[in-house]
């Protein structure tokens, strides 16, 4: 091989060497990015979870809200008819002549 080839081969892989040590910087900028994106992933992912528990603690909480009004109203009505029976049965005593 002549000076003049080896000048060429060596240029060639000059550039070549350029070009590799381009392409790795872009990679390795990348893979930062990469990292980056799967710590934000990883912190929504959490946030995602605690707010799923959030949520059911909410609704526990709404269902055990909701649960004492309906057991209130059911006793009210339950009251109500107790004392609508014990008129009526009074009215009839009373009716009959049972003082």
């Amino acid at each position: 091989m002549t000076n003049e080839e080896m000048a060429v081969k060596l240029q060639q892989v000059d550039d070549r060497s350029k070009s590799n040590c381009k392409r790795l910087d872009e990679a390795e900028e990348k893979l930062k990015d990469n990292a980056e994106m799967l710590a934000s992933i990883a912190r929504i992912d959490q946030h995602q979870k605690d707010m799923a528990n959030t949520l059911n603690e909410v609704k526990d909480d709404v269902k055990s809200i909701t649960g004492k009004a309906g057991r209130r109203w059911d006793s009210i009505v339950d009251k109500v008819l107790l004392g609508i029976v014990a008129a009526l049965v009074a009215y009839a005593l009373k009716q009959i002549g049972i003082s």
